[in-house]
């Protein structure tokens, strides 16, 4: 599985003492923000859980999702139905394959509809020996109170950035550009800061967006329909330029407010952020038209004239 998230060492160091104390629990629920590690965790307590020796091939087929003992649901931004849980559990009744434990786990459990989640209390009030159920959620409170006490939680925090970047530095990324940019985008959370370290070009635009983004102080009434192109030239990450946007304004309102740059999404660009001039109520202005301009894309108007519409209010703050 190869080496365990950044923070996730002494989980692990638990649950093989566990192991070897045979006090493994039946069920866990594994919280934290989106991208913290919460799969990946559950994935390495699973091999725990299955291997039955160091030389047996759980490893291999946790990595391949071959494993036939290990199971998963996930919701996928989806709510996860009640007979998905339904399957699940006449799984939880046949004998494991290799006659040892048998994981289900449920990506996403806080999507559970109502019904699912009461059907997967039932299974948890009579566990069966073999069987644990592990649960990830992002938000704990939409999760049955009843089901919650029966797990053993275990919550996962965003860690700090200079352990995040020692971490990637081990796994190999030393010689990444964008390595500084992914672990300040992240928030802390090993899991995004990989993904962002593995699609470089979305990093790129990023970069490329910002740059433009300075040429509004120019004042030119012209830079909006300059701008526009650029939109156009990437039009099928049009929301995630728009996202990005929200985010700098945002940054940028919240940095002139307090001063702190730890509550930023970009706090690599903070030198950008202190040469903007603009008022807070300018800024407002601007978060409230780009969160206008993306809801008019989301009902399909025009992508040319909503862009352009949008640039040139963004102009005229600038003014």
């Amino acid at each position: 599985m190869g080496r365990p998230f950044c923070g996730q060492e002494e989980i692990l160091e638990e649950f093989q003492k566990r192991k070897d104390q045979n006090t493994l629990p039946h069920c866990l629920l594994i919280t934290g923000p989106q991208g913290v590690g919460k799969a990946q965790l559950a994935k390495d307590l699973a091999k725990i859980y299955l291997e039955k020796t160091k030389d047996d091939q759980t490893e291999d087929l946790l990595k391949k999702g071959n494993h036939p003992d290990f199971y998963r649901v996930s919701s996928q931004g989806e709510s996860i139905k009640k007979q998905e849980v339904v399957d699940l559990i006449e799984e939880a009744q046949q004998t494991s394959y290799y006659g040892g434990s048998q994981i289900f786990l449920i990506e996403g459990a806080d999507q559970l509809t109502p019904q699912g989640q009461n059907a997967l209390l039932k299974t948890l009030e009579e566990p069966q020996n073999q069987v644990a159920i592990f649960l990830t959620v992002v938000h704990e409170g939409q999760v049955l109170e009843t089901l919650v006490s029966r797990a053993r939680k275990i919550p996962l925090h965003p860690v700090k950035e200079k352990d995040l970047t020692q971490w990637l530095l081990d796994q190999g990324y030393g010689s990444n550009p964008y390595l500084k940019e992914a672990v300040a985008l992240s928030g802390g959370c090993p899991a995004k800061a990989l993904d962002y370290l593995k699609d470089g070009d979305w990093l790129h635009l990023r970069n490329e967006l910002f740059q433009k983004l300075q040429n509004f102080r120019r004042k030119s009434l012209d830079y909006p329909f300059v701008l526009k192109d650029f939109f156009l030239d990437h039009k099928d990450q049009i929301k995630d330029l728009l996202f990005l946007m929200n985010q700098y304004y945002r940054d940028v309102l919240v940095y002139q407010k307090i001063g702190d740059s730890q509550v930023l999404y970009h706090k690599d660009k903070v030198p950008m952020m202190e040469g903007e001039n603009l008022k807070n109520s300018s800024l407002y202005t601007i978060i409230k038209d780009i969160q206008e301009s993306g809801d008019f894309l989301e009902k399909n108007g025009n992508t040319r004239l909503v862009i352009e519409g949008l640039l040139i209010k963004i102009q005229e703050e600038y003014l």
